[in-house]
């Protein structure tokens, strides 16, 4: 139970720095017209490596308007109020700034854009448009091409499956994530996405806004705002203070450059 709820807001700490990293591999071949607006509607599920059974599902809202700004939205269990509530991530491409909102402690964490970064925004991608003789598919009534590749860990690596949609410039409609063992050399699947709606045309406004309410906070004051509120639900671990020590290194750092 208190892991369930400090994870939760660690998936905001984290997205400072890996936020879309799965979705930008081989993102750098860009096209200069402007990116396609739409929203998906995704339901994630995880397995075990172990035997296989599901331990964790979610739904994430992924939206991206006309000016390259883009959403990450998903509901999450909270066990004190016993309901999902939303955390966000939005990169506001006009702006130039990225704001990670955590509703549990009010908290807003506001970093600028690299410039690299911004003009990925603005672009669209061509990952999914430059394969050769691509495996294709129909998804939904989209046009769908299948993109792979592979992240290697220290006792394991992930392979993951793509069916990429080129006229929502690239987003993947259908994914898969298997690991496989560096040992045995056999892939389990652990992890599943799949989109169940799109809607096409720019993204309701208020997906997009802002609390004016909250308190802006660093990644570690975050997890300490959480701890306050929820003592008895939350719990310290020597890796979340290593991960929150590069995080709120990073903040500050990106923060110096906006004065």
């Amino acid at each position: 139970m208190k892991r369930a709820l400090i994870v939760g807001v660690m998936t905001i700490i984290t997205s400072l720095a890996t936020f879309f990293i799965v979705r930008m591999v081989g993102n750098e071949a860009t096209a200069l017209k402007s990116p396609a607006s739409f929203t998906a509607k995704t339901t994630e599920c995880r397995m075990s490596s172990v035997d296989g059974k599901v331990y964790y599902s979610e739904t994430i809202l992924n939206a991206v308007r006309q000016d390259g700004s883009r959403l990450w939205l998903v509901n999450r269990f909270s066990p004190r109020a016993n309901r999902f509530f939303e955390l966000k991530t939005i990169q506001n491409a006009t702006q130039g700034m990225r704001y990670s909102i955590d509703p549990l402690t009010e908290s807003i964490t506001t970093t600028p854009i690299s410039q690299k970064e911004r003009k990925r925004l603005l672009a669209t991608s061509a990952v999914c448009t430059n394969l050769t003789n691509p495996d294709t598919n129909s998804i939904m009534g989209f046009s769908v091409v299948r993109h792979t590749w592979e992240i290697p860990d220290k006792d394991r690596t992930l392979q993951i499956e793509q069916w990429r949609a080129p006229a929502l410039d690239c987003f993947p409609l259908r994914e898969e994530t298997y690991e496989k063992s560096a040992t045995s050399g056999s892939s389990k699947l652990i992890m599943t996405r799949e989109v169940s709606e799109v809607s096409l045309g720019n993204p309701k406004d208020e997906l997009f806004s802002i609390p004016q309410n909250y308190t802006e906070r660093s990644p570690s004051q975050v997890i300490e705002e959480l701890h306050s509120r929820f003592p008895k639900q939350t719990d310290r671990r020597i890796e979340d203070y290593k991960i929150l020590s590069q995080a709120d290194s990073r903040y500050v750092t990106a923060r110096a450059t906006m004065k």
